[in-house]
């Protein structure tokens, strides 16, 4: 009788919409169908769905049926988690990375204090340590003077020159006052002279209390400014506001001497 061969390798067909949808496809041109049918194959579920369409054969060739399994409920959220969690591991892998060029940076950037005793040279190399250490496209100190932060030029001449007013941007402002970082809107980065369709990222220079400025970074990625970031970059930060003070020193002790 027709249909026994699949009755009898899998018993829990025989009676099920499935098998009568099978029996129709291998006699006529039905058009596929989708039907539920006993599970197999070591599922957890009883039951499974399938697509069943008739394969097109020779003439004189006996009929040809596929069964397509479909994805129920069970295995669409698994997918969907499994999914979330791959995109988890990406994002920690990436955080990872991010954190392991920082805290580089910070070993570069203390063995570069030591190294450059002459003034401005340990801010030039502490610049160019930081672009290289943590994929910035630039970077630059702006110093806090009467108000204003006054950047001659960054790191590798693509934005300053200009100085900015710290009242007329109020979200610089609050990062001097916090001494915080943050991703600076477009009014702040055109103020600085930021190229068009980048961001930067101003992170305020406070040492023992002083506000000397903000270190200016431009990227084309604007990461998520997560807790241990920001701790970074405070630590980065206060670096150059270390050498920033030492030049300044420098610079009195040698004035005071008549040194030019």
């Amino acid at each position: 009788m027709a249909g026994d061969e699949l009755t009898a390798a899998v018993p829990a067909f025989a009676g099920t919409p499935c098998e009568n949808a099978l029996l129709r496809l291998f006699a006529t041109d039905a058009a596929p169908v989708e039907a539920h049918h006993p599970a197999w194959g070591g599922h957890v579920r009883q039951v499974s769905r399938s697509s069943l369409f008739r394969v097109p054969a020779e003439a004189g060739e006996a009929p040809l049926v596929a069964m397509l399994g479909l994805e129920g409920d069970g295995e669409r959220a698994a997918r969907a988690a499994l999914a979330a969690q791959r995109r988890e591991v990406e994002e920690l892998r990436h955080t990872h990375a991010r954190h392991a060029r920082w805290l580089e940076a910070l070993a570069l950037l203390a063995a570069t204090m030591q190294d450059e005793p002459e003034p401005g040279a340990a801010i030039a190399g502490g610049l160019d340590v930081i672009v290289r250490q943590t994929q910035a496209l630039d970077a630059g100190l702006a110093t806090h003077s009467a108000g204003r932060l006054v950047l001659g030029r960054s790191h590798r001449g693509m934005f300053g020159g200009t100085p900015v007013t710290v009242a007329a941007h109020p979200q610089l402002a609050r990062t001097l006052r916090d001494g915080d970082a943050v991703w600076m809107d477009d009014t702040a980065c055109a103020a600085f002279g930021v190229p068009q369709n980048l961001g930067a990222c101003a992170v305020a220079v406070v040492v023992a209390a002083e506000r000397l400025g903000v270190l200016v970074l431009v990227t084309d990625t604007s990461d998520p400014l997560d807790g241990e970031v920001r701790r970074l970059l405070r630590a980065v930060s206060a670096a150059m506001g270390f050498a920033l003070l030492r030049d300044r020193l420098v610079a009195e002790l040698r004035h005071a001497a008549g040194v030019v």
